[in-house]
């Protein structure tokens, strides 16, 4: 059944009903309705954009955000150990969610960094389990840049992207052009000693790569939920989709024996000033939770779900006492360091863009398969620390004795007790926990691109922060977001992580054959952010806290964990204390990994429908 109107959905009963329309949202719901026996309904808050040319081509990065059409404008609360600085938490407003508007890569996790779910009490969530779910969401497809000369050069990359796929919706590719600046930075790892990664999509990404995008190379276009998995089946009579429905709370029965059941699901539709009105959904065997890491926590505390304390303050009655709602929130951090390039040099960069006839000729060629909009991010490099700094094994020892006394002053609990002991370990076993990502364009701050020059930036992300925060409920009122607050720069060795990562990109911008494309002035390079003054680890640090970013990987504010360690779900996804409630999204993921979320959110949402399926029969 296409997407439908109001009243073919208000009062009525579906066995499934899924909220939230995003990335994982589309894909159970899609799966599920494989089975022509089973009704199944998704509330989506956004619009439907498959057609439109600003979310097909992937390479108009950020340009979505700060747009109602496109974007929900979160923001943190001011950040206690980051200057108070306010972070904008850009999400996907529309079919398809976030992977509508993000920047597309597709990369997976370290092998152990996925079993150290299953470690910490997931029994069956471990990288052998979950791999297959991977290679079920994904088909890879050989572009024009798989003939180019990069991958004929003993980096075996035809090999590498022959395995880890399988044939399913979403189309991952390589971008149809790659530059000469992600050429010359990967020359210049090899010169470094930074060996090309093994198997990146097989568990060991330890090294560099060319990472492929979420991407269709017949058109240049995105490829993501609502095109790959909804469109192709959304005739299907059992699969109902409406829009602009945002849901407001579960309507649960009172508990039996310490467990609710999910009956229906209440929501508003169309226009925020329509709020007041609410209407109901009937839910016949399972309420689907797929809103997202940034609101999945609110709905189940509106619907009585959630911490004592914190539904006490909102004035709703608690139906279930659930600790760890809101909680364990995790977070990845980037920042970008940003070199002017020689005006000699040939290059073609994004900072094209910034000029209107530019950007017009761009787009021209972008319909020829040509021309910058046709580039991605590709360059990748995943390390461990001790690889890029001297000082690694003081930064580890004085986190180790840190993490220590914390635990001596009862100043953790067994929920992060857990988890640093498995970050520590990751520290120990070398995980690859420091990415560094080839920008061929301006991207940092605070200091702008000055007119008519090209720059060539990286993107630095820490992967395993030590940090964690909350995401929490102030107000009954649905249409109130609620508090976000992912503590930056809680722990020192988050910070010192960062810094010795700005100190190696400068180390390798001074090395060639890199340095002969960038530019100098009196024989320095020509830095424009964070700039040659900032050289101490305080002035470094200074930088990182006022404009550091967020990458868009929230999770983890419903973790998937024993509940008696802060679980909020159980190894089905069931929702502790209810027995028809699951949550399928990047909420559950029990701790972060040293990758983008992207392909482990398909994964995760393949493995649910499989579940969910199973436990119907």
């Amino acid at each position: 059944m296409p997407i439908v109107e109001l009243d073919q959905v208000a009062d009525k009963s579906f066995d499934y009903v899924i909220i939230g329309g995003g990335t994982a949202g589309l894909t159970v719901a899609t799966r599920l309705s494989e089975d022509s026996n089973k009704s199944i309904l998704v509330l989506e808050a956004g619009q439907d954009h498959v057609d439109d040319p600003n979310i097909l081509q992937t390479a108009l990065y950020a340009s979505h955000f700060g747009q109602d059409k496109y974007d929900w404008g979160f923001k943190t609360v001011p950040q206690k150990y980051g200057g108070n600085n306010v972070t904008a938490w850009n999400r996907g407003k529309g079919l398809g969610g976030s992977s509508a508007i993000n920047f597309s890569c597709w990369t997976k996790p370290p092998r152990q960094d996925i079993d150290d779910w299953e470690v910490l009490g997931n029994a069956g969530w471990n990288w052998d389990e979950l791999e297959k779910y991977y290679e079920k969401a994904s088909t890879f497809i050989p572009s024009k840049l798989s003939d180019q000369e990069l991958f004929k050069r003993g980096d075996h990359y035809k090999q590498l992207w022959a395995s880890g796929f399988g044939n399913g919706p979403i189309k991952v590719a390589h971008p149809a052009t790659l530059s000469d600046i992600d050429i010359k930075v990967a020359e210049t790892y090899r010169r470094l000693g930074i060996e090309p990664s093994r198997n990146p999509s097989n568990g060991d990404t330890s090294g560099m790569y060319l990472g492929p995008n979420a991407l269709d190379p017949a058109k240049n276009h995105r490829s993501y939920a609502a095109n790959e998995y909804f469109y192709p089946n959304k005739d299907r009579p059992n699969l109902t989709v409406l829009l602009t429905a945002y849901a407001t709370k579960i309507v649960t029965t009172n508990p039996k024996g310490g467990v609710v059941t999910a009956t229906a699901v209440e929501f508003a539709h169309g226009d925020p000033e329509n709020f007041h009105r609410k209407y109901l959904v009937r839910a016949k065997k399972e309420v689907i939770l797929a809103a997202g890491a940034l609101k999945s926590p609110q709905l189940l505390e509106l619907s009585g779900i959630g911490r004592r304390d914190v539904l006490r303050k909102i004035g709703v009655p608690l139906k279930v006492d659930l600790e760890g709602v809101g909680e364990n929130v995790q977070e990845h951090l980037y920042t970008g360091i940003t070199f002017e390039l020689d005006e000699n040099e040939p290059d073609e960069t994004f900072d094209l863009l910034r000029d209107e006839v530019q950007a017009s000729r761009h787009k021209e060629l972008f319909a020829q398969g040509k021309g910058v909009l046709t580039m991605g991010f590709t360059t990748f490099v995943f390390k461990p620390l001790d690889d890029l700094s001297d000082r690694a094994p003081e930064v580890f020892d004085n986190a180790r004795a840190y993490i220590k006394q914390l635990k001596e002053e009862g100043k953790i609990n067994k929920t992060l007790e857990d988890q640093y002991e498995r970050h520590l370990d990751r520290l120990e076993r070398k995980g690859p926990c420091c990415e560094f990502i080839v920008f061929p364009g301006f991207l940092s701050f605070p200091n702008p691109p000055a007119p008519g020059k090209r720059y060539m930036s990286w993107v630095l992300a820490t992967n395993h922060l030590f940090s964690r925060g909350t995401i929490h409920s102030t107000t009954n009122d649905p249409k109130i977001h609620p508090e976000y607050d992912p503590h930056y720069w809680e722990h020192d060795i988050d910070t010192k992580t960062f810094i010795d990562m700005v100190r190696w990109a400068r180390k390798v911008a001074n090395s060639e054959p890199l340095r002969s494309k960038l530019a100098k002035k009196d024989g320095k390079l020509v830095e424009v952010n964070p700039g040659p003054e900032k050289q101490t680890d305080e002035e470094i640090g200074d930088w990182l806290k006022k404009y550091s970013a967020t990458t868009y990987h929230t999770s983890s504010c419903l973790s998937m964990l024993p509940r008696e360690k802060g679980g909020c779900v159980d190894t089905s996804l069931k929702v502790y204390g209810t027995s028809n409630i699951r949550c399928v999204d990047l909420s559950i993921f029990p701790i972060n990994f040293a990758a983008h979320p992207l392909s482990t959110v398909y994964a995760v949402a393949e493995k649910a429908a499989d579940i969910i399926k199973a436990e119907a029969k």
